[in-house]
């Protein structure tokens, strides 16, 4: 099999068959949907945020304030509807401001009513009237944050894997072997059923066993005996090349 000059290592692979390696890892498409999804929800949840929000501890101080208009949100808190109160206060400098606080139910409140307003002092327009928030979701909405990390950790992942498979693919030496065990999982891809296959064989004089998952069965069955490529230098790092992508398979043919 390494007498064929097409298949002395290193191998130069086509772009295809490297795009087709970096996108049959499933963490790709988790990764971009992650991505996508964290991207949405950041821009309804996070954008209009208030950093100032942080400061607040407690101890700031009270004003009068007057509330001048009460009108729900287009947002929902545990099913119940989000409203917004404008309000007018006077900081004890005597400088007057306005504000926006967000709170689930109109919190017994109207228009005209009088409330109580703590702002920051060093700041006395970041505002919020007591027991209310300065956005619609408050603080936690920051955790919104993780989905578009999730998704950028998963593609990072997605990427270093199929980088390490082009190398195995570039570099590793060819062999036949033989399936040793077959086992149903729980996993489905396209509705087809996920199988978990065992196979061995023989490196540097020594036998080696290795585990690689298909939801195509059939490729893996088609033959008495199956090709894999291996690492020379670390034989148990090895794949079967019918578990791979259509344009890899297609490149290995006729060894």
């Amino acid at each position: 099999m390494r007498g064929s000059s097409n298949f002395d290592v290193p191998r130069t692979l086509p772009g295809k068959v490297k795009a087709a390696v970096l996108l049959a890892n499933p963490f790709l498409l988790s990764g971009v949907i992650s991505l996508f999804v964290g991207i949405i929800l950041f821009v309804v949840f996070v954008w209009d945020f208030d950093m100032a929000a942080f400061k607040f501890e407690g101890n700031e101080p009270i004003a009068q304030g007057i509330i001048t208009k009460v009108q729900p949100t287009g947002s929902l808190e545990n099913k119940r509807r989000i409203f917004s109160f404008h309000f007018r206060y006077a900081t004890t400098g005597g400088k007057n401001f306005e504000g926006i606080s967000y709170a689930p139910g109109t919190q017994g409140y109207n228009a005209g009513d009088m409330a109580p307003v703590e702002y920051l002092p060093e700041q006395p327009e970041k505002s919020r009237i007591r027991g209310m928030r300065m956005s619609a979701f408050g603080k936690w909405s920051l955790l919104v944050v993780l989905f578009p990390l999730i998704g950028i950790v998963q593609l990072i992942f997605a990427y270093l894997r199929g980088k390490k498979r082009i190398r195995l693919l570039q570099n590793g030496w060819l062999v036949f072997g033989k399936i040793t065990g077959k086992e149903r999982t729980n996993m489905k891809i396209n509705n087809n059923r996920v199988y978990k296959f065992s196979f061995q064989f023989e490196a540097n004089g020594a036998t080696y066993t290795g585990i690689t998952k298909t939801h195509k069965p059939g490729l893996l069955e088609d033959e008495a005996k199956e090709r894999i490529i291996y690492d020379p230098n670390r034989p148990e790092k090895a794949m079967m090349v019918d578990a791979l992508p259509r344009a890899v398979r297609r490149y290995f043919e006729g060894v």
